[in-house]
């Protein structure tokens, strides 16, 4: 019961009673099974029907003109297009008949303009239904940003606008009548929604009661409650009207005020009662973005930045610039964006095609650098990583080749022509110490047993030992362990500081070489 009275409230809060209905069905002849049981469940809901199949613009016209004189205010007006639409610039036609041979200079005459037939339907706000079946794909000429495009971005308050497959549609329609107190959005799930829709709310009512079963400070209750949160000036004076002298009548007047006053006020109001969560407020985010209006963040908080986004975007599109959002708005939004974002694939994918697809290179890199994030971003990465390995294997492949040489060689300038081609090279380090080693004077046996001998009488006991490894640590040669043993270790910096003495390398402490080492500042 509730639900009912609230479903008949809100009627009377948008101007509408429970009157006879009219209902226009324009067909092409391809549905006819489908449409029949539509016009079955009109009929049977009281629905005043005109019908028309396969007729010309001029036939259509007449029909649409003797519905809407039929109409009166209040009544619900459900009109349903079957055919085929036909975009020109921010135009959109619909033709039931044949299409052959429309141009943006005869569509005029050839189809019916059906922002004509929106403007007829803004007088029945709340309760008015636009269906547009889609037999065939839409025939676009000239500069079409999308079908259908403009008709969402003006739908007038109060208009509902549902587009789809033609079969389902008409399924969706008569489920619609024969459902009780079925809303459009739970009927028409599936199908693309625009304009007025709010959940929950039944387009048609259950039956003709009245407030009887509530109290006279009930029933104002709920009146000011909805028309609280359908949060419009048309809603706050229709409970003026009803209740002049009401307890909420200061309230509603002081809303008004500060409307008239900030008409942002009440755009704040109806973007609330979207009801737009943390995910939906960053999809609005989403969708600036990628139309070029910076929100500072995609975080699902629309602060500064976001109203600043939302307002220069309403003033390039011709509405008022609140920085809030309407359901209309709210729609034209998500539309506008989801065609740029299908530009932008499709630009994508073409210069793919033009670039990276062919698999060279320096095309995979033409399109990284212009799409880093695109489609295919991921596997130009991959094919570009191919490349990479087989050049390192390919490197690697050349630098065993050259060391190999090298080593063929034996000679120093081997190792230096190895080194200047690949100075960071798997072997850059060995080929160093053969330098080294190879550039080192020879060394006859006779002088390595002369100085095998010296040193005997030079380091005659363990601590001239200790002391010449002591004075190889201080000066940088690592003898290693300073214990007056002379290991290998001892023998390569005993040699090393001979070659930086110049003195013969034999690796022992010979006369010359004690003299220079404990010398040595």
């Amino acid at each position: 019961m509730i639900k009912h009275l609230i479903t008949t409230a809100t009627l009377a809060l948008t101007g509408s009673a429970v009157v006879a209905d009219v209902a226009v069905l324009i067909t092409d002849g391809s549905t006819s099974r489908q449409a029949a049981r539509a016009e079955s469940a009109l009929v049977a809901q009281g629905f005043e029907l005109y019908e028309a199949t396969r007729k010309g613009p001029d036939d259509i016209a007449a029909l649409l003109a003797e519905a809407f004189t039929a109409a009166e205010p209040g009544e619900a007006v459900v009109v349903y297009l079957g055919g085929t639409t036909v975009q020109i610039g921010a135009r959109t036609y619909h033709a039931s008949s044949r299409t052959r041979g429309i141009t943006a200079f005869n569509a005029g005459a050839r189809a019916t303009d059906i922002g004509v037939i929106l403007d007829a339907m803004a007088a029945y706000p709340g309760r008015a239904l636009l269906l547009i079946g889609e037999q065939r794909a839409p025939i676009t000429l000239g500069d079409v940003d999308r079908p259908l495009g403009q008709l969402v971005a003006e739908l007038p308050a109060g208009v509902t606008l549902v587009s789809g497959s033609a079969p389902a549609l008409l399924g969706n329609l008569e489920r619609l009548l024969r459902t009780p107190g079925a809303s459009v959005q739970e009927s028409f799930s599936g199908q693309l929604i625009s304009g007025y829709a709010p959940d929950g709310v039944a387009f048609l009512p259950e039956a003709p009661d009245t407030f009887g079963t509530l109290s006279a400070d009930a029933e104002e209750e709920l009146y000011w409650q909805l028309a609280q949160d359908m949060g419009t000036s048309d809603a706050l004076r229709a409970y003026l009207r009803r209740y002049p002298a009401g307890l909420f009548a200061a309230d509603a007047e002081r809303t008004l005020d500060a409307y008239r006053a900030d008409p942002a006020l009440q755009a704040e109001a109806l973007e609330r009662n979207l009801g737009l969560d943390r995910a939906a407020r960053r999809a609005v985010q989403a969708d600036l973005t990628v139309l070029g209006f910076d929100t500072r963040g995609v975080d699902g908080i629309l602060g500064r930045g976001s109203r600043a986004a939302l307002s220069a975007w309403q003033g390039s599109r011709g509405f008022v610039e609140t920085g809030y959002l309407t359901a209309n708005q709210l729609a034209a939004l998500s539309g506008e964006a989801e065609t740029r974002r299908a530009e932008e694939r499709r630009a994508d994918s073409a210069y793919w095609a033009r670039t990276g697809i062919n698999g060279s290179e320096r095309g995979l890199r033409a399109y990284l650098d212009r799409y880093p994030d695109g489609i295919h971003a991921a596997n130009a990465r991959r094919s570009l990583a191919e490349f990479e390995d087989a050049r390192a294997q390919s490197r690697a492949a050349a630098d065993r080749r050259r060391w190999e040489d090298a080593l063929d060689t034996g000679s120093v300038a081997g190792f230096e022509s190895y080194l200047r081609e690949f100075p960071d090279g798997l072997y850059a380090e060995d080929a160093r110490e053969e330098i080294e080693r190879r550039s080192q004077p020879s060394v006859s046996d006779a002088q390595i047993a002369r100085d095998r001998s010296e040193e005997g009488d030079v380091l005659g006991n363990p601590i001239l030992k200790l002391l010449a490894e002591q004075r190889m640590t201080q000066l940088g040669y690592g003898p290693g362990r300073v214990d007056g043993r002379f290991d290998d270790a001892t023998r390569a910096a005993i040699r090393a500081f001979q070659t930086a003495s110049g003195l013969p390398a034999t690796g022992y402490v010979s006369r010359a070489t004690g003299a220079r080492l404990l010398s040595s500042q």
